[in-house]
């Protein structure tokens, strides 16, 4: 896990927390539920858009199932 003086590095080089690319455009993306427990990390607009999207995606459906069977 990263810390948090790591973390303000990789912020001011715009660094991807998953993909570790240096291409993040304007301030990039939340990458929860990746780093939810980092508060500066920062994802790339592919990696948000390949895996933090799905996964927020599946989260909401995986409560929906989970709300129906009990």
């Amino acid at each position: 896990m990263y810390k948090k003086i790591e973390m303000e590095v990789l912020v001011k080089l715009n660094k991807c927390i998953i993909c570790d690319d240096y291409n993040i455009a304007d301030l990039g993306h939340n990458p929860s539920p990746f780093f939810e427990d980092v508060e500066l990390a920062r994802a790339c607009d592919h990696c948000n858009s390949a895996f933090v999207v799905p996964a927020r995606l599946l989260r909401i459906v995986n409560k929906k199932k989970l709300n129906r069977t009990t």
